[in-house]
């Protein structure tokens, strides 16, 4: 009888893991986690990723100071 119970318990370990895998491998197919609320917050975020970063403004500046800095 013990072990009947044995195998009937890893046979529900069995089939209970691989339907929560099954499930899991779903979810993450179709994306997972989004870090994004909504569909228009997400459609901004990428718009903002092709916007050209300006790199140039650290490279005008000359010494350390601040161009309206009053120190000489």
């Amino acid at each position: 009888m013990e072990a009947f119970a044995l195998i009937a318990g890893f046979l529900y370990i069995a089939v209970v893991g691989y339907l929560a895998m099954d499930r899991l491998g779903h979810f993450l197919d179709k994306g997972g986690i989004s870090p994004y609320w909504d569909e228009t917050e997400e459609r901004q975020a990428q718009d903002a990723k092709k916007e050209p970063v300006h790199t140039d403004s650290f490279g005008k500046q000359e010494g350390c100071n601040p161009p309206h800095s009053k120190v000489v």
